[in-house]
């Protein structure tokens, strides 16, 4: 478990009515930021600590489609985020992006989680069209 310790662990697992539903706190004081949006009204933004969740509220999501991944080094980071959100804000694609350098350096580093690993930012077109 990333950011407890064994005695947290045991603790947690003697609270049976938290033991399978309890979501981890992240700080996020290094958290990387966002540009400014004039159409702030069409986005909703929330994180679950690890990934922020930029999704635009004029589309829903496609029952089936494609995503893309971005990827970055740790040092040009908030540079890309910012340059990648500005293009999606203007064309009104959702996205999310990992909410904090600790959470890039969590998400690749030796022991992170192979599937995730490299994953910077997610872009979802809301059609192929859009994809492409």
């Amino acid at each position: 478990m990333v950011g407890y310790s064994a005695d947290d662990y045991l603790r947690f697992s003697a609270d049976k009515e938290t033991i399978y539903y309890s979501e981890p706190v992240y700080a996020c004081e290094d958290a990387y930021v966002l540009p400014t949006n004039d159409n702030s009204e069409q986005w909703g933004v929330r994180s679950d600590g690890h990934w922020t969740y930029v999704n635009c509220l004029m589309y829903s999501f496609p029952p089936q489609g494609w995503k893309i991944h971005i990827t970055s080094t740790i040092y040009d980071a908030q540079n890309v985020l910012y340059d990648v959100a500005e293009y999606l804000f203007v064309k009104s694609i959702s996205f999310k992006y990992l909410s904090s350098r600790t959470c890039f350096i969590q998400a690749n580093g030796k022991y992170a989680d192979r599937l995730e690993s490299g994953k910077f930012i997610t872009i979802y077109p809301s059609s192929e069209h859009i994809f492409i």
